[in-house]
């Protein structure tokens, strides 16, 4: 059992009426992916609590052919939705367990309509999917991640169009996230085993068009000027690595896993590896 993924028990899908109308998408086995029963039912809520008065929901938007203007829909469509619900605690204290948008057709207009819409709705978000999708910028996930509160446990973005100067941002951006007080969000502090343990986010840019290498020598360059060694920002991961989503194998962990880019071993210029195939997760 992988620490920090959603594992099924007890779950049960949030039906509401039907609000409005939308352009009904049908998958290749058939089924419609794109109505608003099907967006409803996308939107799963599991008995119990994940954390003291945090409900656990899932929205399981993957592999749907969405495009950027059903984005754009599907953000209003939620705007309306929302209110049906009761589900709706004080300004920011719902936490949303997964939001997943991978295996679709997104560039980085339909992450902004996804993510404005998430800020619409006053929730966080502690795991965000959108890999093999089609973004080639990181501004809109950045902002999110720091309005996100530190919230953020995982970010999937592999297998898109992303360059080295967005990985570049999105490394930087978690390093930067702070609170009111000027403390970092980053490593997040999680009780594992009776320990309390500092985390790093979970980053996966694998399978983009950066370089491994360019990334590794704009980095120390960046950081060069705050003052920070990389080893305080960066902890890369490959499949022989002991880290995973809630353990890292440094005795003061960073701010970031890496995974699967090989920055080390990955010479400026040329073509970064894709690295292994984004597995299968957990539902």
């Amino acid at each position: 059992r992988r620490p920090g993924l959603f594992f099924p028990v007890a779950m049960t899908t949030i039906r509401q009426p039907r609000i409005g109308s939308t352009t009904m998408t049908t998958s290749k086995a058939g089924t419609v992916t794109n109505s608003e029963e099907a967006w409803a039912a996308a939107i799963v809520q599991r008995e119990g609590v994940l954390e003291a008065g945090k409900t656990p929901i899932k929205i399981a938007m993957d592999n749907r052919n969405l495009d950027d203007v059903q984005a754009d829909r599907w953000g209003k469509w939620l705007d309306k939705y929302w209110k049906t619900l009761s589900l709706r605690p004080t300004s920011r204290q719902l936490v949303l367990r997964e939001v997943n948008f991978s295996g679709n057709s997104l560039t980085s207009m339909g992450v902004r309509c996804i993510l404005a819409a998430l800020k619409r709705i006053q929730v966080n978000v502690q795991v965000l999917k959108f890999f093999q999708n089609r973004i080639e910028s990181a501004k809109d996930v950045v902002e999110f991640l720091h309005w996100n509160e530190g919230n953020l446990r995982e970010l999937h973005l592999s297998h898109n169009r992303l360059d080295t100067a967005s990985a570049r941002d999105i490394i930087l951006g978690v390093a930067a996230a702070a609170d009111t007080e000027g403390n970092p969000r980053y490593p997040f502090p999680f009780a594992q085993r009776g320990l309390a343990v500092n985390v790093p986010l979970w980053l996966r840019l694998e399978g983009n068009i950066l370089n491994a290498g360019n990334l590794k020598v704009e980095l120390l360059a960046a950081l060069a000027k705050l003052g920070r060694p990389l080893k305080s920002v960066v902890c890369e991961v490959d499949s022989t690595s002991p880290c995973h989503t809630m353990l890292c194998k440094e005795t003061h962990p960073p701010a970031v896993h890496l995974t699967y880019l090989n920055m080390a071993s990955t010479a400026p210029t040329q073509q970064a590896g894709r690295g292994p195939p984004q597995p299968a997760m957990p539902p």
